[in-house]
């Protein structure tokens, strides 16, 4: 099902789930640099 599950301790869990304060930045900046739209403007549906 594609789905992955990972166990860690309570200190380990702490500091994976903090979040990134540049998070929104960062993801921004990424979908502006994909080249997803050439792939699905040749009628594409999936990667």
């Amino acid at each position: 099902d594609q789905h992955e599950i990972c166990f860690v301790g309570d200190k380990g869990f702490r500091e994976l789930s903090k979040v990134d304060p540049k998070a929104d930045e960062l993801i921004r900046k990424e979908i502006e640099q994909d080249n997803s739209v050439s792939w699905f403007k040749d009628g594409k549906k999936k990667v």
